[in-house]
């Protein structure tokens, strides 16, 4: 399914209206053209062209498949979001469709915030189906930014924390495919805190603590024996991010 995305991204039309950037934080972190190396996952704008371009909306709906079918931690999430480039433009500028064969199959919402709801299509229902904006090249963007969310409970289980790792790291080797090889698993993750903290894992063989440091974050390794164990971990104060 996804290797769909690597063989169109090879059309220089395709490259023309679309730009890869990679990042698992909710911060947009840098931008990637395709066939560079990925970092963590994935940020991916879709410029508008002329006044108004459309592209195949496959590519927009894999990555969302990402999240929605093959996500396991609850904690991985999809955010998509508009972008004004051009200072003169407003949100009420902007129409974005989502068509087959150009036929209006949704006309997409946009929050005071930018904030827009892209549905996840079955594969069976995807032939001709293509999102459009109104708007010139770098005008507009839509960003899809894949992140984490802190836990929202002090105790939880060791694998339901960590298991967020295995979706990251599997998550880039679809996306990557042709370069995977180049591309070293996560192997810890990055608790960045808002005051002074510790995190305690609980196992019967070492208890394990954590401190923060002077830049408030704790960064821990994953490691297989605690996951087979599965021991509670416990935050003395929840987190306020999660990155890799």
């Amino acid at each position: 399914m996804l290797t769909r995305i690597v063989r169109k991204q090879l059309d220089r039309k395709l490259m023309d209206i679309v730009k890869i950037k990679r990042s698992f934080n909710s911060r947009l972190v840098a931008l990637i053209a395709f066939g560079c190396l990925i970092n963590s996952l994935i940020n991916s704008p879709i410029d508008a062209q002329s006044l108004e371009t459309s592209i195949d909306y496959a590519q927009v709906n894999d990555l969302l498949m990402i999240v929605s079918v093959k996500a396991r931690s609850k904690y991985v999430f999809a955010k998509s979001t508009l972008e004004l480039k051009n200072k003169n433009l407003t949100f009420s500028d902007i129409q974005i469709l989502l068509k087959r064969n150009d036929e209006l199959i949704e006309d997409i919402g946009i929050g005071i915030d930018g904030a827009i709801s892209l549905p996840v299509i079955p594969m069976d229902q995807m032939e001709g189906v293509t999102l459009s904006i109104n708007q010139k090249k770098n005008d507009a963007t839509i960003s899809i930014n894949f992140g984490i969310h802190p836990p929202v409970e002090k105790t939880l289980k060791y694998s339901e924390l960590f298991i967020v790792l295995k979706d990251v790291n599997e998550f880039m080797a679809d996306m990557a495919r042709i370069a995977s090889w180049f591309i070293r698993d996560k192997v810890a993750l990055k608790f960045k805190f808002d005051q002074a903290a510790s995190i305690h894992v609980k196992s019967v063989k070492k208890d394990h603590r954590f401190e923060t440091d002077e830049d408030l974050n704790i960064v821990i390794k994953v490691k297989r024996g605690l996951l087979k164990e599965d021991p509670d971990v416990v935050f003395s104060h929840l987190p306020a991010a999660i990155g890799i």
